[in-house]
């Protein structure tokens, strides 16, 4: 029995490290590929190559977030061994945040102009509140409310020359590869679902409309207001209307609930049903 709980305890920390990758990188061989190693007796973590701005998309948390505010919690035990990474923006660890470190890979890593475990993108703020941040009230940052903005794509909104050498998709909306001023204030429709939700915001851009190959049964939380669309039946069609338009413009609705017959479990968990022999009204996540 002990074996095969061990084992089921690798072969879920590799599943969750695969993920979190997935959410940087947005392809899921590319992402299986980048992993060095995943480290799972003694912690939970991984070693990984990504490129500077999918690697931003997996920073620290924000320690002014509410979530990790230290009232009431006593001092760290007498024991702990951690240690906090000071930065410009970042003074030290509360009684909540008891430890923050900031990792570069070696001489082949990007050389931060300004080092700290601080976010900088909201992601790991999202992630590590979710699993030990204090109860909060909720917020809601769609501000849409159905109006039309100018419209789009990265295309069109590039920032680059054909006489250019440069490592990254104009037309996937990739971190610097599109010009602010043309940006600005509008929805952006943009290849692909990789995080560049980032990139649109960085930039001022009121929303952004993914395309992706193939439909999927997750959706991942954006800092603007942000949906995804099939190519082949919506994308093109986009597209064009893009391409045949002299003002285009477009608009976001709120997203609506969607009733589903169980059993269902999302194709990303690591186990699925139990065995239906067991019981059938149990699902495992």
């Amino acid at each position: 029995m002990g074996d095969v709980s061990h084992h089921g305890d690798r072969i879920s920390a590799m599943e969750e490290h695969d993920n979190m990758l997935l959410k940087a990188i947005g392809d899921e061989k590319i992402a299986r590929e980048s992993k060095i190693y995943s480290y799972w007796k003694s912690i939970n973590g991984f070693a990984a190559r990504l490129l500077p701005a999918e690697a931003k998309r997996l920073s620290g948390i924000w320690p002014g977030c509410p979530s990790f505010n230290d009232s009431g919690y006593g001092p760290p035990p007498a024991k702990w061994k951690g240690k906090c990474d000071k930065g410009a923006n970042f003074t030290g660890c509360n009684n909540k945040i008891i430890g923050a470190r900031y990792y570069q890979q070696g001489s082949t890593a990007p050389i931060m102009d300004d080092p700290t475990p601080v976010d900088t993108d909201g992601h790991g703020t999202h992630t590590a509140s979710t699993v030990a941040g204090i109860p909060g009230n909720g917020i809601n940052i769609f501000t849409m409310k159905n109006k039309m903005f100018p419209f789009t794509d990265g295309a069109h909104a590039t920032n680059l020359t054909s006489n250019e050498t440069y490592f990254g998709n104009s037309s996937a909306c990739d971190s610097g590869t599109l010009s602010e001023k043309l940006v600005k204030g509008k929805i952006v429709y943009c290849l692909g679902n990789s995080g560049q939700d980032a990139a649109i915001d960085g930039l001022h851009g009121a929303g952004m409309i993914m395309a992706v190959d193939e439909p999927t049964d997750y959706y991942f939380p954006t800092l603007i207001p942000a949906t995804t669309v099939l190519r082949s039946k919506v994308g093109d069609k986009l597209d064009r209307y893009i391409n045949s338009t002299r003002n285009p413009r477009a608009v976001i609705y709120r997203s609506a609930t969607v009733r589903m017959v169980a059993p269902s479990v999302a194709s990303f968990s690591s186990r699925g049903p139990s065995p239906q022999s067991l019981c059938r009204n149990i699902l495992k996540g």
